[in-house]
C-alpha cells in the first residue's frame, strides 16, 4: 500500500486514524479530507490505493452515490467505510457501491488493523460488532421455524 486516503469530518479521528496506520504501516502516504466534495475539490489528481471513510459532511443518502463515482474514477481503489450506526440498508447500499470492508468506530486498534490488511489482500470484512448488530435482522427466532 503506497498510498491511503482518509476521509472523515471529525480532525481527531483522521490524525488518530494516521498516527495508527503510520505506526504499522512503513511507507504509506495519508491524505485526510473533510468530505467527498473536498476530495472531488483537491485529490482526485493522485489516486489512492485505500480509502477509510468515516462520517462525512456529505448527506448520508448521497454517500452510496459518492462512492460509486470514486469507484469509477479510481476502480482499483479498495474502501473500508468505518462507522458506529450503519443499518442493514445502508451496508447493503455502500456494499453494491463498492466498498468492501465495514468497521465500527468502537472496535479496537487490531481490529481496525486486521480490517485494513484484509481488505488490501483483496478480501472482503465485516467486523465481529457489525455483524452483531445486522444478524437479528437476518436470522428468524426459534419460534419462527416450528
Amino acid at each position: 500500500m503506497d498510498s491511503l486516503t482518509i476521509i472523515d469530518k471529525h480532525q481527531i479521528i483522521r490524525a488518530g486514524l494516521e498516527v495508527l496506520i503510520k505506526k504499522n504501516f512503513m511507507d504509506v502516504m495519508i491524505k485526510g479530507f473533510d468530505s467527498f466534495h473536498q476530495l472531488k475539490r483537491e485529490s482526485l489528481v493522485k489516486k489512492s490505493d485505500l480509502y477509510i471513510v468515516g462520517h462525512t459532511e456529505d448527506w448520508p443518502d448521497n454517500q452510496g452515490r459518492l462512492i460509486m463515482e470514486l469507484k469509477i474514477y479510481n476502480p482499483q481503489a479498495k474502501i473500508v467505510f468505518f462507522d458506529d450506526n450503519l443499518d442493514q440498508a445502508r451496508l447493503t447500499r455502500y456494499y453494491k457501491a463498492g466498498v468492501t470492508g465495514f468497521i465500527g468506530k468502537l472496535s479496537d486498534t487490531t481490529e481496525l488493523l486486521k480490517c485494513i490488511n484484509e481488505v488490501r489482500m483483496g478480501k472482503k470484512y465485516i467486523s465481529n460488532e457489525i455483524l452483531q448488530m445486522l444478524l437479528p435482522n437476518w436470522i428468524s427466532s426459534g419460534s419462527d421455524l416450528q
